[in-house]
């Protein structure tokens, strides 16, 4: 095994090998596990449940989305892939027991690849302590891999989402904020991937932590039995997914800054980047919400002779926009894949699990008590301040649709509307006006019914009417197109 986990000897590509040479080649790399029975090789696995519960996790990669081929080398994706499933396991205070992978490539993918591919799944798994039991193949347009993780509790209960309770302590236990930055300087094209002998240490191993996560993947099932009430993997960025725990335990989570100091890679990463920085997700549409302006005003008072506070975080100057920059990627930042949970006060912590916050009565997320700008997922509306609604514009009655260019054919006399019944009239309350009475003669003017009524409707806003008042209006007037009277 080279750098970066390449296997030599593999010639040709994918589809020279087929699917079983491809099967055959991944078999030979893949471990077994210790509580597999029956492995690759059978229409299915066996793998032993001692506890007698299945904890089960998938997770998708496609080529373009979540990885790239010019940064990342298949050993990378190997173990990125298995690493994103494993630590699901592991947040629910398991440990795992197997894996299984599908695996679609262009057929012009190098037999190499994949090889490289099986090395870095079968690393992440032993170090995860699971085997590799099975899976399946197949072509496709862009590389796709889905890896299944299966876990066994030890007989605990899991650890939920739903179970943090106000009074508990936040801990976290692995790194925040070193994805975030390594992405950033890939995009930025300042480091290399590790085996580039020219990165400098501190950025390259930023880039180790984006292309290559390390869980860990032990603290999990030791959060469970030190009585953690509720964990979850940061893969979103910590706000966001204490954003999951808070709207599922329906409590407020509360970390501090002060807390949660960058160190100094993420320093020199922020240093190296341009004044305006870089997005912090593989795709650019998934950045995440900016800090609170006061959050960051405060992260200025960091370093000695920093710039004074300025009008927005683009306007931090000097270490203090670095300063800022780095607590951006650790509030923020996702793919570190380490853990954060809850846990009752009075639990004294091993050294890995850092106190960094703590559940309060409340809704949502907020940092240093204040909200952050942006809803961050899993909270809900109601966790951030609202502006009044602007004002509508008047509501105009309905009008009649232009007629045709061609006349429309007559309807057959089953279903012609004698004049006088289908002249249908109801009493809307929900309309602009109440007591108003609308008279729908002909089927250009029931749609446009329809639609005012609905407006209207959604304008009077009655608690607990509106879906289904707009509904019924809308079906009932539906109902009079094409249907006979009498």
């Amino acid at each position: 095994m080279g750098g970066g986990g390449e296997i030599a000897g593999e010639d040709g590509s994918v589809a020279d090998l087929g699917e079983w040479g491809v099967i055959a080649a991944l078999k030979a790399r893949m471990p077994a596990g210790a509580l597999t029975t029956v492995g690759i090789g059978d229409d299915s696995a066996v793998v032993t449940t001692p506890s007698g519960s299945v904890v089960a996790a998938v997770d998708l990669l496609i080529e373009g989305r979540h990885f790239r081929r010019e940064w990342s080398s298949a050993y990378d994706v190997g173990v990125k892939a298995a690493a994103r499933s494993l630590v699901d396991i592991a947040a629910m205070g398991a440990v795992s027991t197997a894996l299984l992978v599908a695996l679609a490539t262009p057929g012009s993918v190098p037999a190499r690849w994949a090889a490289d591919l099986a090395a870095g799944l079968a690393f992440e798994a032993t170090r995860a302590g699971a085997g590799v039991v099975g899976g399946d193949t197949a072509r496709a347009e862009a590389i796709t891999l889905s890896v299944t993780a299966l876990g066994d509790l030890q007989g605990r209960p899991p650890v939920l989402r739903s179970g943090a309770r106000p009074g508990d302590v936040i801990a976290v236990a692995g790194t925040l904020g070193h994805a975030a930055a390594g992405l950033a300087l890939l995009t930025a094209g300042i480091a290399q991937p590790p085996e580039a002998p020219s990165s400098p240490g501190a950025l390259s191993s930023l880039v180790t932590a984006q292309l290559r996560p390390a869980p860990p993947y032990d603290a999990g099932p030791e959060a469970a039995r030190l009585g953690a009430t509720a964990m979850i993997d940061v893969s979103d960025g910590l706000l966001a997914d204490l954003g999951h725990v808070a709207a599922a335990s329906g409590v407020r989570v509360n970390v501090h800054t002060s807390r949660l100091a960058p160190g100094t890679a993420l320093r020199e990463a922020a240093a190296s980047l341009p004044a305006s920085g870089a997005s912090s997700r593989t795709n650019p549409a998934y950045s995440p919400p900016p800090i609170p302006l006061e959050v960051t005003k405060a992260a200025t008072r960091e370093f000695p002779g920093a710039a004074g506070p300025q009008d927005s975080p683009a306007g931090v100057a000097g270490e203090g926009r670095l300063a800022a920059m780095a607590l951006e990627w650790v509030l923020t930042g996702g793919e570190d894949h380490g853990l954060v949970a809850a846990f009752p006060p009075e639990v004294t912590l091993p050294a890995r699990w850092r106190v960094i916050g703590e559940v309060l009565s409340g809704t949502g997320v907020t940092v240093d008590g204040a909200r952050t700008r942006a809803r961050a997922a899993g909270s809900t509306s109601a966790d951030q301040p609202r502006r009044p609604p602007p004002a509508d514009p008047p509501l105009a009655p309905p009008t009649r649709y232009p007629p045709p260019a061609d006349p429309a054919p007559p309807l057959p006399a089953a279903r012609q509307h004698r004049p006088r019944q289908n002249r249908h009239f109801m009493k809307f309350p929900a309309a602009a006006s109440p007591g108003q009475r609308c008279w729908i003669d002909d089927h250009a003017m029931a749609w446009p019914a329809i639609h005012y009524l609905q407006e209207a409707a959604r304008r009077r806003r009655i608690p607990g009417t509106e879906t289904s008042r707009r509904a019924t209006v809308a079906h009932r007037l539906a109902g009079l197109l094409g249907r006979p009277s009498g």
